[in-house]
């Protein structure tokens, strides 16, 4: 009995310590995926622009934590020549096709960010852009959400887009959120429309209520909370009349209008207008000098004796009427 029970005390302490052995290994593990800086990978010829990420990225980062509150994680950033070659690179690591239409890509379950060359004005913006999507994670956010918060944070509202979203309140084409909660439309004016119409709400609330609110807002909602539970939460005003509002806003703004006017179909029709009234008018005007002057003017020859056929055409006041006059 005795030996019974020093086996299975042996065995017990053996595999305590087989547990312990593998909570270490996978400890080492998860340390091991999660980089202690920031690694930037890229050809040789893009030296120059790799330095540069490099010295813009901490103040992109620190800019995005202030704005969220949230800690930016460090990560691997994947630098390419353009667009289409950060894409396939993307496809090649992550084994799908990211969009045709994406100036970056970001991919907040492994940390990495794919960059493509871009000017110098335009990398800052575009860091911050992806950087927001990778603090926010892989969280329950709704996809307009994650997105308006990165365009709004990152390279903001530009006149293209804000042209492109009056223009679709004017004739009534703007997108429900709710069909923006798990994917966009995947290219064209509509896809456009969403990441405008985003970026403007995010934008609506934080105005409206505040940055305080908006962050209180966004972290409820990474803990699952619907929106209008959230909304409430946050703003005292549910999520259905909040979108109401701004949609209303937007649909009667006079920007709207303008991006009504400016549609070719308008200014066709405005031109027509124009051109008929005006040209009315300068008929009128030249009937009116034609009758003033009939009985005003004469007809008086230059003659040239030598060569008659020259003889030239005056129409001069009548001298009488000129006499006569005040």
């Amino acid at each position: 009995m005795s030996v019974n029970r020093y086996l299975h005390s042996l065995m017990r302490r053996g595999f305590c310590f087989l547990l312990l052995i593998t909570s270490l290994s996978l400890s080492a593990v998860a340390e091991s995926a999660s980089p202690s800086a920031d690694t930037i990978r890229g050809d040789a010829h893009l030296a120059s622009y790799i330095a540069e990420i490099k010295s813009i990225l901490p103040a992109a980062r620190l800019d995005v934590e202030e704005s969220l509150g949230i800690d930016v994680p460090y990560l691997t950033i994947h630098v390419a020549d353009n667009e289409s070659e950060m894409r396939d690179i993307a496809k090649a690591h992550h084994h799908f096709m990211p969009p045709q239409w994406s100036a970056g890509l970001a991919y907040p379950r492994s940390k990495e960010i794919y960059l493509p060359s871009v000017p110098h004005r335009q990398l800052y913006p575009l860091i911050k852009h992806e950087l927001v999507h990778i603090a926010l994670g892989e969280s329950a956010l709704p996809l307009w959400v994650n997105e308006g918060v990165a365009v709004a944070l990152g390279e903001g509202l530009s006149w293209e887009r804000m042209w492109t979203l009056n223009e679709a309140a004017s004739q009534g084409t703007l997108h429900r959120f709710k069909t923006l909660e798990r994917r966009f439309p995947s290219s064209g004016q509509p896809a456009s429309v969403a990441y405008a119409q985003s970026a403007h709400f995010i934008n609506h609330l934080r105005d409206k209520f505040g940055d305080r609110a908006l962050s209180s807002w966004l972290s409820t909602l990474r803990r699952g909370v619907d929106l209008d539970k959230a909304s409430i939460e946050s703003f005292s005003t549910p999520f259905w009349r909040l979108e109401r509002s701004w949609r209303r806003s937007m649909e009667r703004g006079v920007f709207a209008w303008l991006s009504a006017l400016a549609k070719s179909e308008t200014l066709w029709a405005l031109s027509l207008i124009l051109f008929i009234v005006f040209g009315g008018q300068k008929i009128k005007r030249r009937r009116r000098r034609f009758f003033e002057d009939e009985y005003g003017l004469e007809v008086r020859v230059a003659e040239n004796p030598k060569h008659p056929k020259h003889n030239k055409l005056f129409l001069m006041r009548n001298e009488e009427e000129e006499h006569n006059s005040p």
